[in-house]
């Protein structure tokens, strides 16, 4: 018996871990991978993202990085440059960080604090009634709570009977690290206008982020609903971009490793989100933002969500206090989610094109489309006036997200 076993030592996991232990519990950390590991990811933190390190108490500063200031949106020539939302007298900042590095460090924090980390072995659900326990190597462990955070593919959340909403988001990604002359810009670059090799636009976008070492992160996404994107490839959306931005980023043609890529499932598309004695944190349960493909704020504000929740369960022996966690995060995520679901599905026909460079010519727009991508707009004004109507428009359209603790198990 222990009090948590976490599966997956992601963002996510490794969030809830550093949470559950900082309240007092014995922590199991599991993961399929040897760490360090690299993942498919554009490596970008944002304010947001740094915010819930330093809520975790976990010095950002100990992964290196690069300081990025903001947002550089482009749309075939044009550009607008776009510092960070935040007050005129405070000092906001992002971060790009290799994951490679990032992931291990905060593994390595939690083995530091405490957390038992079986590193290299799969996790396996195993139902005893309605509970989870979890079967790793032969052995079985059957905790008071299971933090379900294994990553987009989620195997272990498939096989305990996860499933997502077809109509929910996807994002398709891929990135390649190139080594470039610009790599010590200050700001995190978004293209739009992305093309396919046929000429057509493809929803989405493409990204060169800098990690100040003498190398940018390079990608594409291809953001939009599952029946949308059939055929669409990404390592072609890739060359395509690469040859489309090396004179202006001094590249490299040729990547220093084999591109990654993978699927996000977005806008918490995935359910459910709890069950008798377990929680499902991050990209297993479709944290990833719908507008921008990004997901490691949402998913250490999961993590660290769920670890409270479960503390709760723990301190009041009420396993009912679980249904405070999707509660919790329907407040947080769930509006904003829902207007990005309606800005994906309409990233369709030749018009997007023309809103696009729309958008890039308007200092206002930009700045406006960039904060919104973020989260709810905080200031006042014309914008919040219209957020809080595509909100309405979100709300009839797709309904507002049930919360509680299923009474079965999956079969």
């Amino acid at each position: 018996m222990t009090d948590v076993v976490v599966v997956g030592a992601g963002p996510a996991g490794t969030a809830a871990t550093l949470a559950l232990l900082a309240a007092g519990h014995e922590v199991i950390l599991v993961d399929r991978s040897r760490f360090p590991r690299d993942k498919a990811c554009g490596d970008g933190l944002t304010p947001s993202a740094l915010g819930e390190l330093e809520r975790l108490g976990v010095d950002p500063a100990v992964f290196g990085g690069h300081r990025v200031d903001g947002l550089r949106l482009v749309h075939r020539g044009r550009s607008q440059e776009m510092p960070w939302p935040g007050r005129a007298d405070e000092q906001v900042t992002g971060l790009v960080i290799p994951r490679l590095r990032f992931d291990a460090g905060l593994v390595e924090e939690a083995r530091r604090r405490g957390a038992r980390v079986l590193e290299g072995v799969a996790a396996r659900p195993v139902w005893r009634s309605r509970r989870l326990a979890v079967e790793v190597a032969g052995e079985q462990y059957a905790p008071r709570f299971v933090v379900v955070a294994d990553g987009a593919s989620s195997p272990f959340g498939r096989a305990a009977g996860l499933a997502r909403d077809r109509r929910s988001p996807l994002g398709m990604a891929i990135r390649a690290y190139h080594r470039s002359g610009r790599s010590s810009d200050r700001f995190l670059e978004c293209r739009l206008g992305l093309t396919d090799e046929a000429g057509r636009t493809v929803p989405g976008y493409g990204w060169v982020f800098p990690l100040g070492d003498g190398t940018v992160n390079l990608g594409v996404i291809s953001l939009t609903t599952a029946g949308r994107w059939r055929g669409v490839k990404t390592p072609p959306l890739l060359r395509r971009f690469v040859a489309d931005v090396a004179v202006e980023w001094d590249l490299d043609p040729d990547p220093q490793e084999r591109p990654r890529g993978g699927i996000l499932p977005a806008a918490l598309g995935i359910e459910p989100k709890v069950g008798p004695n377990w929680v499902v944190v991050g990209d297993a349960g479709g944290a990833v933002n719908p507008f921008t493909g990004e997901g490691i704020a949402a998913a250490l504000l999961s993590g660290r969500l769920a670890a409270a929740a479960i503390d709760e369960a723990v301190r009041t022996d009420d396993p009912s206090r679980l249904g405070a966690f999707p509660a919790e995060l329907e407040s947080r995520l769930g509006d904003h989610y829902r207007v990005g679901r309606g800005f994906v599905s309409a990233l369709r026909g030749p018009w997007v094109d023309a809103a696009a460079a729309l958008v890039v010519r308007s200092a206002a727009l930009s700045r406006w489309l960039f904060e919104l991508t973020l989260g709810p707009p905080v200031r006042g004004g014309l914008g919040r006036v219209v957020y809080r109507a595509l909100v309405g428009v979100a709300r009839r359209r797709y309904g507002v997200t049930r919360t509680g603790i299923p009474p079965t198990a999956p079969s």
